[in-house]
């Protein structure tokens, strides 16, 4: 389905950008800095359950820039990996690193943004998004 390198697939858990990616019984390909220079930091694929979560990680004080920043990430990697999902459930989520806050202002934006109409989840650091 995907052309990956080796160097580039991790199992069941990734750590990027001061955060930890954890989702039981997934395959994590490490995308922007391995896979392409640019786009959202991960996508956890689970075959069993037909699924991808595209991955934004986070951390120190995250501001509304950031959020949007996030936003515009995810919505590339919704790019690259919506036209080769086939039957695919495509989930975008926010993963917050660190223990500074998500501003109110952040957390509207990342609320109200959906990405091909699907709202962003957000979730901390460490959380296995298999559940999702």
């Amino acid at each position: 389905m995907f052309n990956v390198p080796e160097e580039c697939l991790h199992r069941e858990r990734l750590k990027k950008n001061s955060g930890l990616i954890k989702c039981s019984g997934c395959i994590i390909v490490e995308h922007d800095g391995c896979v392409a220079n640019g786009g959202c930091d991960a996508a956890a694929i689970s075959l069993r359950d037909k699924r991808i979560l595209l991955i934004e990680v986070k951390s120190g004080r995250i501001s509304q820039s950031d959020a949007t920043d996030a936003v515009r990430q995810l919505n590339e990697c919704f790019k690259i990996y919506g036209q080769k999902a086939g039957k695919f459930h495509i989930i975008p989520v926010f993963l917050k690193a660190g223990r500074k806050s998500l501003d109110d202002f952040a957390l509207s934006v990342l609320r109200r943004s959906r990405i091909s109409k699907i709202p962003i989840q957000i979730r901390k650091s460490g959380d296995d998004l298999s559940g999702l």
